[in-house]
C-alpha cells in the first residue's frame, strides 16, 4: 500500500480502481471500474471468500471517484475528511440539521462558521461590556440603549430561524425543531422588551412588576415541562432503552427530567418575589433551587463517568460526560459570584464578567488557529498512484492522464498493447454503443449484500 499524498491518505481508491494518476478523468474512472469489477466480480471468482468484499470495495471507491464533489473532499482530505463530510451532509439534510444548513466544501464551511461565531461572539461580549457598566452604575444611558448588541443579535437569530421554518414548511418537512426554537427565541425577545420597560422609567412611568416581566420565562418553561413530561413516559423511556441510548434507572431518569423544569420555575419565581419585595429573605435561600439543581446533575455525572464503555458510541459519550462535569463546576462557580454580589459579600460584578472576557478571548484565539489550520492544509494536486496487487493486477494507465506524467517511459508488454488497443476500439465505436457504455453501472443490485450481477458489469 502507498504512502498517503500530503497529510491525509488519499490515494487508496484510485489504487482500488487501478489508475495511475490522480487526475483521471471520469471516462478512465468508468473505464477502470468496468475492468476492475468484471475481474473481481463474486461471479467470476467463486473460490475466492473475499470477492464479494473486493467487489463492494471497487464500487465503494468508484461512487466516490465518479461524484465531483466526492472525490474532491477525497483527494483534499482523505478517507476520514470524506467520511466527517458525508456525516455532515446526512445531518444537514435531517430534521436535527435543518433544510438550511449549507453544504460545500469543508474548507469554506469551516471558516464560514468561525466568522459567524465570531461576529455573534463580539456581540455578545460588547452586551456583557455595557450590561456591566449598567450593574456598577458607571454609566447612565437606558438599558434598552446598552442593549443594542444584543438587539443584533436577536435580529440575526429571528431571520436564521424564521427562514428555516419557512423553507421547512415549503419543502413539506418536519418544522418541529425549527418551530420550537422560533418560539424560544420570540419569547426571548419579548422578555428582554419587558425588562426594558420595567428598568427605563422613562420609557414607561408605570412600573411592571417583575413578575409580569418573567411571564415569556414561565411560558418557556411550561414547554419544556411538556417535552418532560413526553420523555418521563414508560413507553419513551424503553423506546430510548431499545436503541441503546445511555439512560440511568427509570426512577433517576424521571428525577432528571423533570427537575430541570421545576427547579427553574420555582426559581423564577423566588426572584420576581425578591425583586419586588414581596420576601426578604436571602439570595442565597432564593437561588436554593438552582444549587440543588446543580447538585443533582453533578452526581448524576459523575456517576455515569465510572461507567466502562462498551462500544465506540459509549466511548464519544463519556467524553460528553466528562466535559459536561467540568461545565457544571464552572456553571456552579458562577452561581457561587452571583450569589456573594447579590448578599453584598463582594462589591463588584467584575469576577462574573471577567469569566465572560477570557472566554470570549479565548475562543477568538481557537478561531484563528482553527482558520490558519484550515488554510494550511495542501492542496490536492495530481500525482502519480502506485501500483497495488490487492485487487488482482497493477494500476491501469489512462491515455489523457498518463501524458500528463513527466519523464515516464510506458512498458510495451503483449497485455498493455492489447489493452489499448482493445480501449481504441471503444473509444471509436459508434455513438450509439458509446451511450450504453457509458450508462449508469450501479443498478439492479441483488438482495444478497448488494452485488451486481456480472452483465451489469461488462
Amino acid at each position: 500500500m502507498s504512502q498517503p499524498n500530503g497529510l491525509f491518505n488519499n490515494l487508496r481508491l484510485y489504487q482500488v480502481l487501478g489508475l495511475r494518476r490522480t487526475d483521471a478523468t471520469a471516462e478512465d474512472v468508468k473505464r477502470a471500474y468496468r475492468k476492475t469489477a468484471t475481474r473481481v466480480h463474486p461471479d467470476r471468482n467463486r473460490g475466492d471468500v473475499d470477492s464479494t468484499a473486493k467487489f463492494q470495495e471497487v464500487q465503494h471507491a468508484y461512487s466516490v471517484l465518479s461524484e465531483e464533489r466526492l472525490r474532491s473532499v477525497y483527494d483534499s482530505y482523505g478517507e476520514q475528511g470524506l467520511e466527517m463530510y458525508k456525516s455532515y451532509v446526512a445531518f444537514a439534510e435531517s430534521d436535527e440539521g435543518g433544510p438550511a444548513l449549507p453544504v460545500g466544501d469543508p474548507a469554506m464551511l469551516i471558516i464560514g462558521a468561525c466568522c459567524l461565531l465570531g461576529i455573534a461572539v463580539g456581540l455578545v461580549t460588547a452586551s456583557c461590556v455595557t450590561i456591566y457598566l449598567k450593574l456598577q452604575g458607571d454609566t447612565s444611558a437606558s438599558l434598552a440603549a446598552l442593549l443594542t448588541p444584543l438587539w443584533l443579535i436577536d435580529v440575526i437569530v429571528i431571520a436564521v430561524l424564521l427562514a428555516t421554518t419557512t423553507i421547512a414548511y415549503r419543502r413539506g418537512l418536519p418544522m418541529l425543531t425549527s418551530g420550537r426554537a422560533l418560539a424560544q427565541g420570540i419569547l426571548f425577545v419579548v422578555w428582554q422588551v419587558l425588562l426594558v420597560l420595567r428598568v427605563d422609567e422613562d420609557v414607561a412611568p408605570a412600573s411592571l412588576p417583575f413578575g409580569v416581566v418573567f411571564v415569556p420565562f414561565y411560558v418557556l418553561e411550561s414547554l419544556f415541562a411538556v417535552d418532560a413530561i413526553y420523555k418521563v413516559r414508560p413507553s419513551t423511556y424503553d423506546t430510548e432503552r431499545a436503541a441503546a441510548e445511555q439512560l440511568p434507572p427509570y426512577p433517576l431518569h424521571v428525577a432528571r427530567a423533570l427537575s430541570g423544569t421545576l427547579a427553574r420555575a420555582a426559581a423564577l419565581v423566588l426572584i420576581a418575589l425578591k425583586l419586588d419585595e414581596t420576601v426578604t429573605v436571602s439570595w442565597a435561600l432564593v437561588l436554593l433551587p438552582l444549587w440543588l439543581l446543580l447538585a443533582l446533575e453533578l452526581a448524576l455525572a459523575l456517576a455515569e463517568t465510572w461507567r466502562l464503555p462498551a462500544s465506540q458510541r459509549d466511548q464519544a459519550h463519556l467524553i460528553l460526560t466528562r466535559a459536561s462535569v467540568g461545565g457544571l463546576l464552572f456553571a456552579a462557580l458562577l452561581l457561587l459570584f452571583t450569589t456573594l454580589v447579590l448578599d453584598g459579600t463582594l462589591t463588584s460584578w467584575l469576577p462574573i464578567f471577567l469569566v465572560a472576557f477570557v472566554l470570549a478571548g479565548c475562543f477568538f484565539c481557537c478561531c484563528t488557529c482553527v482558520v490558519c489550520a484550515v488554510n494550511s492544509i495542501p492542496k490536492a494536486t495530481a500525482v502519480d498512484v502506485p501500483p497495488s496487487d490487492e485487487y488482482g493486477g497493477s494500476a491501469t494507465s489512462s491515455r489523457s492522464s498518463s501524458s500528463k506524467a513527466e519523464g515516464s517511459t510506458p512498458m510495451h508488454t503483449p497485455a498493455s498493447v492489447a489493452r489499448e488497443k482493445r480501449d481504441s476500439d471503444r473509444s471509436q465505436s459508434p455513438p450509439e454503443s458509446q451511450a450504453n457504455e457509458s450508462a449508469p453501472l450501479l443498478r439492479d443490485k441483488r438482495a444478497n449484500g448488494g452485488v451486481h450481477s456480472y452483465t451489469d458489469v461488462v
